[in-house]
């Protein structure tokens, strides 16, 4: 959540950050090898940290 807050502060300041974003997002879309593996370890991360709140939630 911090990186994603940051990054939008950025892209709002500079529209060379929001463009650089914008084309990596793209690639992605192309199924960049580099930044499916880069997404994949994100997701990943942001799953475990989600089951942290499911497990809490349950008890």
């Amino acid at each position: 959540m911090q990186i994603y807050v940051k990054i939008s502060a950025l892209c709002k300041e500079d529209e060379t950050v929001l463009e650089k974003c914008r084309e990596n997002f793209k690639l992605l879309e192309q199924k960049d090898e580099y930044c499916v593996k880069l997404w994949e370890e994100f997701k990943k991360l942001s799953l475990k940290e989600f089951q942290k709140i499911y497990d809490l939630l349950r008890n």
